[in-house]
């Protein structure tokens, strides 16, 4: 399981956005690909000269290697061979993930304005697209994004100590929650 928290992001319900998110967390689990199989999903026989990325995944002598730096390939950099291979390639583990976060469940809080999000439950819980959120984490220079769509299964709504209504939305995931560098 993996766990992400943030202060920024926006969550858009009936094409009405929010962006005055005041925290955020978000729980998560990928799927994983049993490396038996990973042959016959992506992993071609490893060949020079290739260019490799960073998580590529190659097979050689029966074994299942993933690129651990992107690299134009060499004799020296064969996986498990070469004199320099551990520099480019580990050998992939038993379980790798598999794109996206399948399940996941998110928290965010906002701040209440007169004129923006209110907590409705005859839209909120009710509506049959879910929210979109877009969560960020990270600074100006690499911040990454958090995209998916959930539904709504629990709003409260508390006052601070300088009167700040805040309301607290507890979402499911709908689908996959992408995660970007942007």
């Amino acid at each position: 399981m993996a766990a992400f928290h943030g202060k920024s992001g926006s969550v858009t319900f009936n094409a009405v956005r929010t962006d005055k998110i005041v925290d955020w967390s978000v729980e998560a689990t990928a799927e994983t690909v049993d490396a038996t199989f990973m042959a016959a999903v992506d992993a071609s026989a490893w060949a020079t000269p290739v260019t490799y990325d960073e998580d590529d995944l190659v097979s050689d002598t029966g074994v299942i290697y993933r690129c651990l730096l992107g690299h134009n390939s060499a004799a020296g950099d064969q996986p498990g061979v070469g004199a320099n291979w551990m520099t480019y390639w580990t050998v992939a583990d038993w379980k790798c993930p598999a794109a996206g976060y399948k399940t996941w469940t998110a928290t965010v809080t906002c701040v209440l304005d007169e004129d923006g999000l209110d907590p409705d439950l005859s839209t909120d819980f009710k509506d049959v697209n879910g929210a979109v959120l877009i969560l960020k984490t990270g600074l100006a220079a690499g911040v990454t994004d958090y995209r998916g769509t959930a539904f709504v299964t629990r709003i409260g709504v508390a006052v601070d100590k300088r009167d700040v209504t805040k309301v607290t939305y507890e979402f499911q995931g709908s689908g996959s929650l992408t995660e970007t560098l942007v």
